[in-house]
């Protein structure tokens, strides 16, 4: 059986299981509502808190997602970093879509980074930020011809001195994958688990993050 975190209005002590605990402040009723000491009913699972004053946001990372989040935002092994970036929950949705009857996935990230991409999808092209765990999205185009837009919304971002792109090939199981713009990129089959899109990002053997934050 699990353990239970039991609080009293009023009272500046917790059991936790068997244990005792004490609060700063204690559970509060206000207009009906139990207002309970966040920071203390967060850490005492084990969850991260993060406050943001300037935003006046708390951000609560689970026990099991801690370490998850630190290698997005202070890791050094950009594949793994980048890979946890695809996955994050989204802030908002397109309001464009793709309209290619044949379609091909790809990812585009900007030398060394993992906190900032493209998503694409046939001819729409997504421009995320990842601020507070989440993706934001920025901007979005449909592309008719190489860096030509019929439709866009939101505000572009400069384009990148190097970009380093990954894209799922139509015909099978593989990856296409290389610095934009370069005559020689690299195809390299994926192993058959490879279900999930994040898979088709792979090593670039020179490039070193340089995105962390502490």
């Amino acid at each position: 059986m699990k353990e239970k975190l039991v609080l009293t209005i009023g009272q500046k002590e917790a059991s936790y299981g068997e244990k005792t605990l004490n609060l700063d402040v204690p559970a509060q009723l206000n207009k009906n509502r139990v207002v309970v000491p966040l920071r203390f009913i967060s850490e005492a699972f084990k969850a991260d808190v993060d406050w943001k004053a300037e935003k006046n946001t708390v951000i609560i990372r689970s026990a099991d997602q801690v370490e998850t989040y630190k290698k997005l935002y202070q890791g050094t092994d950009l594949v793994m970093a980048r890979k946890i970036t695809v996955n994050l929950p989204l802030n908002d949705e397109n309001t464009l879509h793709n309209t290619e009857e044949g379609i091909y996935y790809q990812y585009i990230f900007p030398e060394g980074e993992a906190l900032r991409y493209y998503s694409v999808v046939g001819n729409l092209l997504t421009y995320y930020e990842i601020k507070d765990d989440v993706k934001h999205l920025v901007w979005e185009g449909i592309e008719e011809d190489s860096g030509k837009y019929t439709k866009e919304k939101g505000k572009r971002s400069p384009v990148d001195k190097t970009q380093y792109f990954f894209l799922k090939e139509r015909v099978d199981n593989s990856v296409t994958y290389g610095k934009v713009g370069a005559k020689k990129p690299v195809t390299q089959a994926l192993p058959d688990s490879a279900s999930v899109l994040a898979y088709i990002i792979l090593p670039i053997s020179w490039e070193v993050r340089k995105d962390q934050i502490k």
